[in-house]
Protein backbone atom coordinates (compact mmCIF):
# COMPACT_ATOMS: atom_id res chain seq x y z
CA UNK A 1 0.00 0.00 0.00
CA UNK A 2 1.80 3.11 -1.28
CA UNK A 3 5.09 1.22 -0.96
CA UNK A 4 4.51 -0.14 2.57
CA UNK A 5 4.53 -3.94 2.91
CA UNK A 6 2.10 -5.75 5.23
CA UNK A 7 2.41 -9.27 6.59
CA UNK A 8 -1.23 -9.82 7.51
CA UNK A 9 -4.55 -8.89 5.98
CA UNK A 10 -6.07 -7.65 9.26
CA UNK A 11 -3.45 -4.96 9.77
CA UNK A 12 -3.61 -4.06 6.09
CA UNK A 13 -7.40 -3.64 6.08
CA UNK A 14 -7.30 -1.45 9.21
CA UNK A 15 -4.62 0.72 7.65
CA UNK A 16 -6.52 0.87 4.35
CA UNK A 17 -9.66 2.06 6.15
CA UNK A 18 -7.66 4.80 7.93
CA UNK A 19 -6.05 5.87 4.66
CA UNK A 20 -9.46 6.03 2.98
CA UNK A 21 -10.64 8.35 5.76
CA UNK A 22 -7.63 10.62 5.25
CA UNK A 23 -8.08 10.71 1.46
CA UNK A 24 -11.79 11.52 1.78
CA UNK A 25 -10.92 14.31 4.23
CA UNK A 26 -8.92 16.25 1.57
CA UNK A 27 -10.33 19.57 0.42
CA UNK A 28 -12.56 19.18 -2.62
CA UNK A 29 -12.94 15.38 -2.31
CA UNK A 30 -16.60 14.34 -2.28
CA UNK A 31 -16.57 10.64 -1.50
CA UNK A 32 -17.80 8.61 1.46
CA UNK A 33 -15.13 6.66 3.35
CA UNK A 34 -17.11 3.39 3.32
CA UNK A 35 -17.81 3.69 -0.42
CA UNK A 36 -14.11 4.16 -1.18
CA UNK A 37 -13.08 1.33 1.15
CA UNK A 38 -15.60 -1.16 -0.28
CA UNK A 39 -14.66 -0.19 -3.84
CA UNK A 40 -10.98 -0.84 -3.16
CA UNK A 41 -11.53 -4.15 -1.36
CA UNK A 42 -13.64 -5.47 -4.25
CA UNK A 43 -11.05 -4.32 -6.82
CA UNK A 44 -8.30 -6.10 -4.88
CA UNK A 45 -10.15 -9.44 -4.76
CA UNK A 46 -7.81 -12.07 -6.18
CA UNK A 47 -10.73 -14.07 -7.56
CA UNK A 48 -11.72 -11.15 -9.81
CA UNK A 49 -8.18 -10.55 -11.10
CA UNK A 50 -7.59 -14.26 -11.61
CA UNK A 51 -10.84 -14.72 -13.54
CA UNK A 52 -10.14 -11.65 -15.69
CA UNK A 53 -6.68 -12.87 -16.63
CA UNK A 54 -7.84 -16.46 -17.23
CA UNK A 55 -10.64 -15.44 -19.59
CA UNK A 56 -8.30 -13.15 -21.54
CA UNK A 57 -5.43 -15.65 -21.76
CA UNK A 58 -7.25 -18.93 -22.33
CA UNK A 59 -8.46 -18.10 -25.87
CA UNK A 60 -4.93 -16.94 -26.75
CA UNK A 61 -2.94 -19.93 -25.48
CA UNK A 62 -5.46 -22.75 -25.14
CA UNK A 63 -5.91 -25.26 -27.94
CA UNK A 64 -7.16 -28.76 -28.60
CA UNK A 65 -3.96 -30.11 -27.00
CA UNK A 66 -3.22 -27.43 -24.38
CA UNK A 67 -5.03 -26.34 -21.23
CA UNK A 68 -4.50 -23.19 -19.14
CA UNK A 69 -5.00 -23.73 -15.40
CA UNK A 70 -4.19 -21.92 -12.16
CA UNK A 71 -1.14 -23.53 -10.61
CA UNK A 72 -1.73 -22.79 -6.94
CA UNK A 73 -4.36 -21.78 -4.41
CA UNK A 74 -1.62 -20.09 -2.37
CA UNK A 75 -0.84 -16.56 -3.40
CA UNK A 76 2.86 -15.85 -3.04
CA UNK A 77 2.56 -12.57 -4.91
CA UNK A 78 1.77 -9.36 -3.13
CA UNK A 79 -0.94 -7.00 -4.31
CA UNK A 80 0.47 -3.57 -5.09
CA UNK A 81 -1.85 -0.63 -4.46
CA UNK A 82 -1.09 3.08 -4.72
CA UNK A 83 -3.63 5.73 -3.80
CA UNK A 84 -3.44 9.47 -4.33
CA UNK A 85 -5.58 12.59 -4.69
CA UNK A 86 -5.28 14.86 -7.74
CA UNK A 87 -7.59 17.78 -8.52
CA UNK A 88 -10.07 16.71 -5.85
CA UNK A 89 -10.38 13.17 -7.25
CA UNK A 90 -9.11 9.93 -5.71
CA UNK A 91 -7.00 7.76 -8.01
CA UNK A 92 -5.47 4.31 -7.66
CA UNK A 93 -3.05 2.02 -9.42
CA UNK A 94 -3.42 -1.66 -8.64
CA UNK A 95 -1.26 -4.61 -9.66
CA UNK A 96 -2.10 -8.27 -8.93
CA UNK A 97 -0.08 -11.26 -10.15
CA UNK A 98 -1.71 -14.65 -10.79
CA UNK A 99 0.13 -17.92 -11.45
CA UNK A 100 -1.05 -20.15 -14.29
CA UNK A 101 0.39 -23.08 -16.11
CA UNK A 102 0.03 -24.25 -19.67
CA UNK A 103 -0.48 -28.01 -19.58
CA UNK A 104 -0.61 -30.64 -22.26
CA UNK A 105 -4.05 -32.24 -21.87
CA UNK A 106 -2.45 -35.69 -22.16
CA UNK A 107 -0.38 -34.94 -19.01
CA UNK A 108 -3.21 -33.70 -16.79
CA UNK A 109 -4.67 -36.24 -14.40
CA UNK A 110 -8.42 -36.22 -13.70
CA UNK A 111 -7.70 -35.41 -10.03
CA UNK A 112 -6.05 -32.14 -11.16
CA UNK A 113 -9.26 -31.00 -12.83
CA UNK A 114 -11.53 -31.38 -9.77
CA UNK A 115 -10.65 -28.04 -8.12
CA UNK A 116 -9.49 -26.34 -11.34
CA UNK A 117 -6.02 -26.03 -9.83
CA UNK A 118 -3.20 -28.14 -11.15
CA UNK A 119 -1.23 -28.65 -7.97
CA UNK A 120 -0.04 -32.21 -8.63
CA UNK A 121 1.10 -31.88 -12.25
CA UNK A 122 3.98 -29.78 -13.46
CA UNK A 123 3.05 -27.22 -16.14
CA UNK A 124 4.62 -27.38 -19.55
CA UNK A 125 5.07 -23.58 -19.36
CA UNK A 126 4.60 -21.45 -16.25
CA UNK A 127 2.82 -18.14 -16.83
CA UNK A 128 2.46 -15.14 -14.53
CA UNK A 129 -0.45 -12.92 -15.50
CA UNK A 130 -0.07 -9.43 -14.04
CA UNK A 131 -3.39 -7.57 -13.94
CA UNK A 132 -2.80 -3.82 -13.80
CA UNK A 133 -5.55 -1.29 -13.25
CA UNK A 134 -5.54 2.51 -13.18
CA UNK A 135 -8.71 4.02 -11.74
CA UNK A 136 -10.29 7.35 -11.01
CA UNK A 137 -12.30 6.18 -8.01
CA UNK A 138 -14.21 9.45 -7.78
CA UNK A 139 -15.88 9.14 -11.18
CA UNK A 140 -15.68 5.36 -11.67
CA UNK A 141 -13.49 5.40 -14.79
CA UNK A 142 -10.79 2.75 -15.03
CA UNK A 143 -8.51 0.92 -17.42
CA UNK A 144 -7.50 -2.69 -16.76
CA UNK A 145 -5.08 -4.82 -18.75
CA UNK A 146 -3.09 -8.05 -18.40
CA UNK A 147 0.66 -8.42 -18.92
CA UNK A 148 2.02 -11.92 -19.46
CA UNK A 149 5.37 -12.88 -17.94
CA UNK A 150 7.04 -16.08 -19.11
CA UNK A 151 10.05 -17.82 -17.57
CA UNK A 152 13.38 -16.36 -18.69
CA UNK A 153 14.50 -19.86 -19.66
CA UNK A 154 12.25 -19.61 -22.74
CA UNK A 155 14.24 -16.72 -24.21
Amino acid sequence: LNGVKFSGSRHFLTTLKELCAKLCDHDGVWMEVDTLYENLVSRMARSTASADSFFKLNPLVGSADLLLMPTSHKHGFSIKLNLYVANGQIHSTLSTTNAFGLFRKADVRPADLGGMSAVASRPWIAIHAVVEERSNLSNGQSVRHVNVKLPESLY
